[in-house]
C-alpha cells in the first residue's frame, strides 16, 4: 500500500501544535513496512476476563458524562450486530440501569419483559446480501434478550442497488438517513455510534493517503450534530432540532469490544464484506493488523490526538468570530462585520470553518456542536 506524504500549511497566527511534527514520523513507519502488498488477517482475542466496573466507571461513564448525557435521557443506539455495536449495547444498558455486568443483577439477567427505560436499538438492514434480513432478525432477538427495545428497518433502493465501487458510501448514507428518520419518529435526539480507536486510525490513514488537511486528519468527532437535509421551517416556533451523535468508544480498542461482549455473554455476527480487499478501508485494516509495534501505535494515536487538538482550537476561534463579527437576522440571513475580520487577520484554515459555521447558524440556529453544554441536553428526555 503506497502512502504519500503530506505538507500542511499552518497559519502564522495559529497556536503552536505538535501535529505537523508528528505526522512525518508516522509516514516513516509506513515507508518502512509498505513493501508487503499482501497481508494476512489474524484475529487475536484475549481470553482473560476484564473488570467491567472499570470500563463503566473509569471510561464509558466518563465519556458519556463528557457529552453531557445522563441516564434519564432518551437514547438510540445504531446496532449492526457486530462486536462493536453489541459492546456498546452492553455498556449503555449497564450505564442506564446502574447495574454492573459482573454484579448479581447483570445485563444478562435483563429480558424482554424488563426493558431498559429510554433506550432503543436500531438495526438497519441494507438488503445488499441475501442473508442480511435473517441476520437482522437474529440481531434483533439478541438485543431484545439484553433488555433493550429494538427496531429493524429494511432499506428500499428505489433507484436500484449501488454499484460495487460506491457500495460502502451509498450504504453509509442510507444507514444514517434511516437512523435519522427513526430517531425523529421516536422523538429521540441522541444517537450513539460504536466507532472506536481502531476505526479512527483507519480513517486517518485513508485520509492521509488522499492528502487531507489537518482538520480532516482529526478524524471523527466525539460529538456532532446531524440535521435533516430539507428542514421544515413552517411556523414561527419551528426550528429544526438536530440529532446529537455521540461516539463514546473512541478511547476503546477493537480488542476491548471482543472482551466486553464476552464478559457480557453476548454473541456477535461478522460481516464478510469487512474482510474484502476490494475496499480501501479493508486493505488498510488488514495492513494495520500486522503492525504489532507499540511505538507505532503510540505515535499514530498521538498524531490523531494532536490533529484533534488543532481542530478544537480552530472551532473555538471560529466560535469567537461568530460571537464578535456575525449577527443572525430573523429573516434568514447573516450580517458579517468585515472590519473585525480584517483586524483579526483571519487565515485560510479558520475561514473555511468560519464560513461553514455561519451557514449552519443561519439554517439551524446554532453556533457550534463542539460547545454544547448540559443545559442544552436537559431537554433531551
Amino acid at each position: 500500500m503506497a502512502v504519500r506524504g503530506l505538507l500542511m500549511p499552518f497559519p502564522n497566527t495559529a497556536p503552536s501544535h505538535p501535529a505537523v511534527a508528528i505526522i512525518p514520523a508516522v509516514i516513516s513507519w509506513f515507508g518502512k513496512f509498505s513493501g508487503a502488498r499482501r497481508a494476512r488477517f489474524y484475529c487475536r482475542h484475549h481470553t482473560a476476563e476484564i473488570d467491567m466496573s472499570e470500563y463503566r466507571r473509569d471510561k464509558f461513564a466518563q465519556r458519556m458524562g463528557a457529552a453531557g448525557l445522563k441516564p434519564h435521557h432518551r437514547i438510540a443506539i445504531a446496532v449492526s450486530g457486530g462486536p462493536d455495536s453489541m459492546a456498546l449495547c452492553v455498556l449503555t444498558a449497564d450505564w442506564k440501569s446502574d447495574n454492573l455486568v459482573d454484579s448479581a443483577t447483570s445485563v444478562t439477567t435483563k429480558g424482554r419483559s424488563n426493558h431498559v427505560d429510554g433506550l432503543l436499538a436500531i438495526v438497519v438492514d441494507h438488503g445488499l446480501r441475501p442473508e442480511s434480513a435473517e441476520e437482522a432478525d437474529l440481531v434483533r432477538n439478541r438485543v431484545l434478550d439484553m433488555g433493550i427495545k429494538c427496531q429493524v428497518s429494511h432499506c428500499e433502493w428505489l433507484d436500484g442497488k449501488p454499484s460495487p465501487g460506491h457500495l460502502q458510501e451509498a450504504a453509509r448514507n442510507k444507514r444514517y438517513e434511516t437512523l435519522q428518520n427513526i430517531c425523529i419518529q421516536q422523538q429521540i435526539s441522541i444517537l450513539l455510534i460504536a466507532h472506536h480507536a481502531d476505526d479512527q486510525a483507519e480513517l486517518f490513514i485513508l485520509r492521509l493517503s488522499r492528502n487531507s488537511g489537518v482538520l480532516g486528519l482529526a478524524g471523527m468527532s466525539f460529538a456532532s450534530q446531524m440535521f435533516t437535509q430539507f428542514p421544515d421551517f413552517c411556523g414561527q416556533e419551528s426550528r429544526p432540532r438536530g440529532i446529537l451523535i455521540v461516539r463514546p468508544l473512541l478511547d476503546f480498542s477493537k480488542e476491548d469490544m471482543y472482551d466486553i461482549c464476552r464478559s457480557g455473554n453476548q454473541q456477535w455476527v461478522e460481516d464478510p464484506t469487512n474482510k474484502s480487499p476490494v475496499y480501501a478501508r479493508n486493505r488498510i485494516r488488514m495492513s494495520l493488523s500486522n503492525f504489532s509495534s507499540s511505538i507505532f501505535k503510540t505515535e499514530l494515536e498521538a498524531t490523531i490526538s494532536a490533529c484533534r487538538g488543532t481542530r478544537l482550537l480552530v472551532d473555538k476561534f471560529c466560535n469567537l468570530l461568530l460571537k464578535q463579527a456575525v449577527t443572525i437576522m430573523p429573516h434568514g440571513y447573516a450580517v458579517i462585520d468585515l472590519e473585525i475580520l480584517r483586524a483579526m487577520e483571519v487565515k485560510d484554515i479558520y475561514l473555511a470553518k468560519f464560513v461553514t459555521s455561519v451557514v449552519q447558524a443561519i439554517c439551524f440556529g446554532y453556533i457550534s456542536s463542539s460547545h454544547k453544554n448540559t443545559d442544552q441536553l436537559e431537554g433531551r428526555r
